[in-house]
């Protein structure tokens, strides 16, 4: 899981695009656009599929959004250094 922003505009009207990628295909499981608030990040969580909430692992930055929503069970803060999000990073990029 990521978020970036895009303006619409002006860069006063932020838009954030909260994506959920399913690494291994690199299929779009999730999306949400909004602020960057947590409830952002529960609409992006509730975007996926219950089959995903209940048993997928998401990896995010350590954005303070994805821990306060995230089952701790389903959620795995993890830094640039391990890789773990570089796919949705580049995709985010392009």
């Amino acid at each position: 899981m990521d978020q970036m922003w895009s303006d619409v505009g002006s860069k006063a009207k932020k838009q954030w695009i909260w994506l959920a990628i399913e690494a291994r295909t690199g299929e779009i499981m999730g999306l949400y656009i909004g602020d960057r608030t947590s409830q952002s990040a529960k609409q992006l969580w509730h975007s996926l599929a219950p089959v995903y909430r209940q048993w997928a692992i998401c990896d995010t930055d350590f954005g303070p959004a994805y821990s306060q929503v995230l089952p701790s069970k389903r959620h795995r803060g993890v830094g640039q250094e391990t890789g773990d999000t570089s796919y949705i990073e580049r995709f985010n990029h392009t």
